[in-house]
């Protein structure tokens, strides 16, 4: 068998972990230069001697690092004086990614990273750095052998889901990461210009709100834009492919290309995501959960970006023909719609009672008190519907073993689809004012790298223990 190395380039970024010799430079600049100029380039081939030092070091944990491909898995073999062997099985990998980012391909080179359902739920059990000619022949064990259904997604539903799941805060953070950033790159005065900006920006656009409110709502906007934007380019040219039991799911531009290679049969559930805009347009996102899929930051397992309802569920019934979703046997009764209120009417009472004490106390800022409570009131109204249309959207069913549950989760409607083999444990739990109603909740736990749980709330509670009875009578 023949062993293979990391592209060149994984070089680089073995050198970081010797980044601590770099200090060696500094301290001699700072306390055997003396302050002179002539002393410290006198002394210069000490400094290039330990970068030198750093690549050599880096190049040997590169060179000692090396990988075979068996017909069972790829075997890693890392260490110089103790070498330790790891190995992935092809038969228990949920999830291949390629990924080629625009710095890699100029190279040549790709990222090849590999998952099981037995890693962490934050990491990637493998990650190696491969040229393009060892992509090829790698991922022949992940191509599919014949003509694969295809599902391009088009430019519409990839700004639907864009929209769908831009998120402000994200933005904010990339965005304040890239001012400080070119803060450091280009002087603080570029940095301070650009807050300027911003600043005399939102005081243009307040129109009569007050100026710390304008300052924040600009910054919300501005985030959810860059967000937004980010979204569109990392969900660009989607494309899924199935092929038996193998999904081939292809997203983003050059700038961030990514290919995943899914076997359909370690999916834990389907979930079908809807808010109530999605739900007036009658469209819908399909997420899948499996091992290594959506790990990255930023990332969602998507399987369908937006598509209406109809031809979401004909695309699942093509690429999950053993899956498919069912009706809800067991559902609220009419005599509980009012327990779906009682937690936003709280809320709009809590937050009535803190705007008026915030007034009493702060009278100075009761303007912008007032501003930020009628935001707040904006987001409860839309909490307010969002549980109101969750009581025709709540309960589950159980068909040939397969569960179909639908609940909300915040502002978003769930409806998620699994095999009885991906259940771990139902939980059905009673509050003091729930056993005199005679309902109850029920937790669903899913298998999975990290257990998902299912919270579906005011359900009666006969009717659940009569649905779950083949279930219960194994625990």
């Amino acid at each position: 068998m023949k062993y293979h190395r990391e592209h060149p380039i994984r070089i680089l970024s073995r050198t970081s972990h010797f980044a601590i010799l770099l200090l060696l430079p500094v301290l001699r600049a700072l306390f055997f230069s003396g302050g002179s100029l002539y002393q410290w380039i006198s002394g210069v081939w000490i400094d290039l001697l330990v970068v030198i030092g750093i690549l050599l070091l880096g190049w040997m944990v590169w060179f000692f690092d090396v990988y075979q491909l068996r017909e069972n898995g790829i075997y890693l073999f890392t260490g110089i004086f103790r070498v330790q062997k790891r190995c992935i099985p092809f038969s228990k990998m949920t999830t291949a990614i390629i990924e080629r980012p625009w710095y890699l391909q100029m190279f040549g080179a790709a990222r090849l990273k590999l998952d099981t359902p037995v890693g962490g739920n934050r990491k990637l059990d493998l990650s190696l750095m491969v040229s393009n000619k060892d992509v090829g022949w790698m991922t022949e064990h992940f191509r599919p052998r014949q003509t694969p259904y295809t599902m391009p997604a088009r430019v519409w539903s990839v700004a639907a889901l864009s929209l769908i799941s831009s998120n402000s805060f994200t933005g904010v953070l990339f965005l304040s990461a890239l001012i400080s950033q070119s803060g450091q790159i280009l002087g603080a005065e570029f940095e301070r210009q650009v807050v300027d900006n911003f600043t005399k920006t939102a005081a243009l656009l307040a129109f009569g709100i007050p100026p710390a409110a304008a300052i924040l709502a600009l910054l919300i906007a501005t985030g959810w834009l860059v967000s937004f934007l980010m979204n569109v380019m990392r969900y660009a040219n989607f494309l899924v492919q199935s092929e038996h039991s193998l999904l081939t799911i292809q997203t983003g531009i050059w700038i961030n290309k990514r290919t995943y290679y899914i076997e359909t049969e370690r999916v834990s559930f389907l979930e079908v995501r809807q808010t109530i805009l999605t739900k007036v347009l009658r469209i819908c996102s399909v997420l899948i959960n499996t091992p290594g899929y959506g790990k990255t930051k930023g990332e969602s397992p998507v399987l369908i970006p937006a598509r209406s309802n109809r031809a979401s569920l004909r695309e699942l019934e093509a690429f999950f023909p053993n899956l498919p979703f069912g009706k809800r046997n067991v559902r609220p009764r009419r005599e509980d719609f009012s327990r779906f209120l009682v937690v936003p009417m709280s809320l709009s009472a809590a937050l009535l009672l803190a705007m008026l004490i915030s007034q009493r106390l702060f009278p100075s800022f009761a303007t912008l008190i007032l501003f930020f409570s009628g935001m707040l009131a904006v987001l409860l109204a839309l909490y307010f519907i969002t549980r109101i249309l969750s009581f025709s959207r709540t309960g589950f069913g159980v068909k040939n073993g397969i569960y179909t549950l639908e609940y909300c989760h915040g502002f978003l409607f769930e409806k998620v689809c699994f095999p009885e083999a991906k259940l771990s444990k139902i939980h059905i739990r009673q509050t003091f004012f729930q056993k005199k109603g005679n309902c109850c909740t029920v937790i669903f736990y899913t298998y999975g790298e990290k257990r998902r749980r299912h919270l579906i709330s005011n359900l009666p509670v006969t009717e659940v223990e009569t649905e779950l009875s083949s279930f219960l009578k194994t625990q």
